[in-house]
């Protein structure tokens, strides 16, 4: 999965914003932009919505009408797979009812390679809910930041609501696998398989989904700041 997002300025913004902004593939930022995603033809990829549409249906969300005949997404929630949604070619998405709201996180499987846009505004505050068990869910807000954790992490990540014993597993579109999963572990911070410990964590490209497992439900706040 490549990524390249581009968020259109409405204002002038601050120069510490352009800087740090470039340096995570978002190229200046303000409001609204949008971000663009290449599926490989026939490979599995789990990303998610980074921008807000409006009322987030997936024919908004998804409103090229040139997409692939037979795209196809799997949304995921509640702890298990909902109905897929499929393009057809002259006709659109069926059933097209799918909600895809910015954090959602959802498998894509494309018959050809072909490049998906997300075109909608960069939300100032969202909250994404998280049931005990598996979520799939990725960063609401289309910044490129470790994840972190809500208590003691620096102003440069996520803030994710990590607790003692979270997981988190990533997606390989090459390979068709999952990483092995990063763990937290309370007073240490999240620790990778070989138990190499690194306080922030997992860092998701832009519109990256991933699968989280917490013992309890949470959830995820995520405020966006203009500043370095």
């Amino acid at each position: 999965m490549r990524t390249k997002a581009l968020i259109l300025t409405a204002a002038v913004v601050a120069a510490g914003v352009a800087s740090s902004m470039a340096q995570s593939n978002v190229y200046s930022l303000n409001v609204v932009g949008y971000v663009n995603i290449t599926l490989p033809a026939n490979k599995f990829v789990m990303i998610e919505n980074p921008l807000d549409t409006g009322n987030n249906v997936i024919t908004n969300v998804f409103t090229d009408p040139n997409l692939p005949d037979n795209l196809l997404i799997f949304p995921f929630a509640a702890g298990t797979f909902g109905n897929a949604e499929q393009f057809i070619g002259g006709f659109g998405w069926a059933p097209g009812t799918t909600v895809l709201n910015p954090g959602s996180g959802f498998f894509a499987l494309s018959p050809t390679t072909t490049n998906v846009t997300f075109v909608g505004s960069v939300v100032a505050s969202n909250k994404t809910t998280m049931g005990a068990g598996f979520s799939l869910i990725g960063s609401a807000q289309p910044v490129v930041k470790a994840l972190g954790d809500a208590t003691t992490s620096p102003t440069n990540t996520l803030n994710f609501p990590a607790v003692d014993g979270d997981l988190v597993f990533e997606f390989i579109t090459a390979t068709g696998k999952y990483r092995d999963a990063v763990q937290y572990i309370g007073g240490f911070g999240w620790a990778d398989p070989d138990s190499v410990f690194d306080t922030n964590g997992t860092i998701p490209a832009v519109g990256e989904g991933f699968f989280v497992f917490k013992s309890a439900p949470a959830t995820w706040t995520q405020t966006f700041v203009v500043g370095p």
